[in-house]
C-alpha cells in the first residue's frame, strides 16, 4: 500500500487498516 493512497482516502482506508492489520498479524502469527 502507498502512503499517498492512505492520504487520499483517510477515513475509509484507516478503518480498513484497523480491521485488516490486526487480522493480517493474527494470521501471520498463526
Amino acid at each position: 500500500m502507498k502512503i499517498t493512497n492512505c492520504k487520499l482516502t483517510n477515513n475509509p482506508q484507516r478503518k480498513l487498516l484497523q480491521f485488516f492489520v490486526p487480522e493480517a498479524t493474527a494470521r501471520a502469527a498463526a
